[in-house]
């Protein structure tokens, strides 16, 4: 299948690369800068481990909310709307902002 599309039409593959990048890149990117500004804080283990979560989660959801812009925008899709719903975006989307955080929180109090 990779050299179908390989052979067929590299901006397909291209476009994959661009597409999955941005997403497993954004939970290690939030999880590491909410560790650090957690590991920062001068307060105790607990309030620094919400501090990262909360401040990982909403930086994940944050930067996938602007590759699911960008992306619309790339796509250049008609105006025929679909028959998704938010909800259909917004709940793995939670679910999985709720994993990040609370690896970050948990890595944290660990090791503060």
């Amino acid at each position: 299948m990779l050299l179908d599309v390989l052979a067929s039409d590299g901006a397909a593959l291209i476009g994959a690369f661009a597409l999955f990048v941005p997403i497993l890149g954004a939970p290690i990117i939030s999880m590491v800068t909410g560790v650090f500004v957690g590991l920062r804080l001068d307060a105790d283990e607990q309030s620094a481990a919400v501090v990262s979560g909360a401040g990982t989660f909403f930086g994940f959801v944050l930067m996938l909310f602007i590759l699911l812009f960008f992306g619309a925008i790339a796509s250049g899709g008609g105006g025929d709307g679909g028959d998704g719903s938010i909800g259909e975006l917004l709940v793995p989307l939670v679910a999985f902002g709720t994993g990040v955080a609370l690896t970050a929180a948990g890595s944290t109090f660990i090791v503060k």
